[in-house]
């Protein structure tokens, strides 16, 4: 989940002062509530800045999928 998280902070930082502020401000005060959470609303936010492509996504979610299989499987 660390991978995940640094990846998508790093798509942040590359926002506008202005939109990087708007996301931190809208995450500071997500409520999360089941499926609805902070990497639903990161990946969402993102793409809606043009920062994410649906591709990207892909990748990033067959990376982070790929991990957690290995890692269940080692386990």
């Amino acid at each position: 989940m660390e991978l995940l998280k640094n990846k998508l902070d790093k798509l942040i930082e590359e926002l506008s002062k202005n939109d990087k502020e708007n996301v931190q401000q809208r995450l500071d005060d997500l409520v999360s509530v089941y499926p609805f959470n902070e990497y639903e609303y990161l990946i969402s936010s993102l793409m809606g800045y043009g920062k994410l492509s649906l591709d990207d996504y892909y990748q990033i979610r067959d990376e982070y999928i790929s991990r957690k299989c290995i890692y269940i499987y080692l386990k």
